[in-house]
């Protein structure tokens, strides 16, 4: 399962750095915004679905690549 997730990731990652598509690279850094501070636009959405610290430390690490 890990390897799974770990390939969806990845491949994310990729489509979002290579699609030349403005909106879906904001919503990514304004989503390792909240993942990172707790607080912006998902901070709703990460509480509503029980999105512990942990999750969205993780979530702002896979995130991390796309923030340059």
């Amino acid at each position: 399962m890990a390897a799974i997730s770990d390939r969806v990731r990845s491949r994310s990652i990729h489509l979002i750095q290579n699609l030349n598509i403005p909106a879906l690279k904001t919503t990514a850094k304004e989503l390792y915004h909240s993942a990172t501070t707790g607080e912006g636009l998902y901070k709703e959405f990460f509480e509503r679905w029980g999105y512990d610290p942990e999750q969205r430390k993780l979530m702002s690490q896979a995130l991390e690549p796309l923030m340059s």
